[in-house]
């Protein structure tokens, strides 16, 4: 485990929060092979007791080894941001070789003995895919095979029923307003929403609220001018910078990243692609019948941004006016980041520290009152008018403030600036059509 996971790690344990669960439960039973059948798990018992601790649970029952390569990819890559994932897999698990690879293996009803899917091909999709923080795996076969299998850090295996995976659970479940597959429009302030690809989304409710900043206030820009904004439409913003895991663009960052873990926000990715990115993931899940033709996926405007980031509060920062309190709520250029001697680091604070030298893995701080994580900091993130908003990790507190903004050109591409996603109802065909 590298040094930047073990600092996030740190920092989630005095951060504790409530997490989305989800779990693929794959039965096998009637194997082509007369030899190798067995009685068949009771799936249902089983999704009743995961479902009693807050996972969302899918089925599948008597699949072929290609079936079984797919479900897993699939749950891997769509697998809800910092969630708890379990893959339950009832069936026979033998040493066997899957491309050349030998080890221990899930058997689809067609596979032979000595041939399947490789569990360590498992485990480096759920480490590597999707947005899942802790991957909980159990195998429930009449032997317990011989060998081990490297486990990736964020990884548990278990062989059995499911009790002992589940002694690894902390914290509490978050449960979505709908599923995946029903698009809805929340209610109150936080709720929350999961898409098909995971990405997990905040309601803002209609409302209004004072855009800018107070003449007095420190540090204070001239483009803060205050004025009253009405949010006359209620719209989802993502919960978290979109991630490397969750990746939508068709190309991916460009050179200069310093994204390696599924879970650091994706960077070098200019205005232009992003929006092009926006308006692919409309037309794919109106297609897909997962959203209605007048709502879409587009970058927030400033008024949505600061509207979320604030959450009906009208301090410095959502947490209040003290800077020292940062740390716990940002990452932002902190003492860590002096500390590195970096080019760019002579203007970061010397004393202040959030654990950080550059990115973190998203969430790895408090979140404000409407559920947002990394609104302060870790990276900046486009607007549709090509503003920035909310500071990252080479900002001083300063600039980290729910008013501060600054703007770069469309094709503009940095290694602190990312993105999230909003999804906004559209008022006209002629709005719709803009976009």
């Amino acid at each position: 485990m590298n040094i930047k996971v073990l600092l996030c790690l740190s920092v989630m344990a005095t951060t504790a929060q409530a997490e989305h669960r989800v779990a693929l439960l794959i039965g096998n039973s009637r194997y082509q092979d007369k030899s190798l059948s067995m009685p068949a798990k009771d799936l249902d018992s089983i999704a009743t007791v995961l479902q009693k601790r807050g996972f969302y649970c899918k089925r599948l029952e008597d699949i072929d080894e290609n079936q079984l390569k797919i479900a897993v990819e699939r749950f891997a890559n769509t697998t809800p941001t910092r969630s708890t994932t379990l893959l339950y897999f009832s069936g026979q698990v033998l040493p066997g070789s899957y491309k050349g690879q030998d080890g221990i293996c899930l058997l689809g009803i067609s596979s032979k003995p000595g041939r399947g899917y490789s569990l360590a091909l498992v485990l480096q999709d759920l480490f590597k895919k999707g947005g899942s923080a802790k991957n909980l795996v159990v195998l429930d076969g009449p032997t317990v095979p011989k060998g081990t299998t490297n486990t990736p850090a964020d990884c548990f295996v278990s062989f059995g029923g499911v009790e002992t995976a589940l002694k690894q659970l902390s914290g509490k479940p978050s449960l979505a307003i709908a599923r995946p597959d029903r698009f809805p429009r929340g209610r109150n302030a936080g709720d929350e929403w999961v898409n098909s690809l995971g990405i997990v989304f905040c309601w803002c409710p209609p409302g209004a609220y004072t855009a800018g900043s107070p003449e007095g206030e420190t540090d204070r820009y001239p483009d803060e001018t205050q004025r009253r904004v009405a949010i006359t439409d209620g719209f989802w913003l993502s919960k978290y910078e979109l991630t490397l895991g969750h990746r939508v663009a068709k190309r991916g960052p460009g050179r200069g990243t310093l994204s390696r873990h599924k879970l650091d926000p994706v960077t070098m990715i200019n205005h232009d692609d992003a929006r092009q990115m926006t308006r692919s993931f409309t037309d794919s899940e109106r297609k897909a019948g997962r959203l209605p033709d007048d709502w879409q996926y587009t970058l927030p405007s400033e008024d949505q941004w600061e509207y979320a980031a604030r959450a009906g509060t009208t301090t410095r920062h959502y947490f209040g006016d003290d800077v020292n309190q940062l740390p716990r709520h940002s990452n932002f250029a902190d003492k860590t980041y002096y500390d590195t001697g970096d080019i760019y680091s002579n203007g970061a604070h010397r004393t202040l520290n959030d654990g950080a030298a550059k990115l973190n893995l998203v969430g790895s701080y408090l979140a404000n009152p409407w559920g947002f994580h990394d609104m302060h900091g870790n990276v900046a993130e486009w607007c549709i008018n090509l503003a920035i908003r909310g500071g990252s990790w080479t900002s001083p507190p300063q600039n980290c403030r729910s008013a501060y903004r600054d703007s770069f050109s469309s094709r503009n591409e940095q290694n602190f600036i990312g993105y999230r996603l909003v999804i906004q109802q559209v008022s006209s065909k002629k709005e719709k059509e803009k976009e």
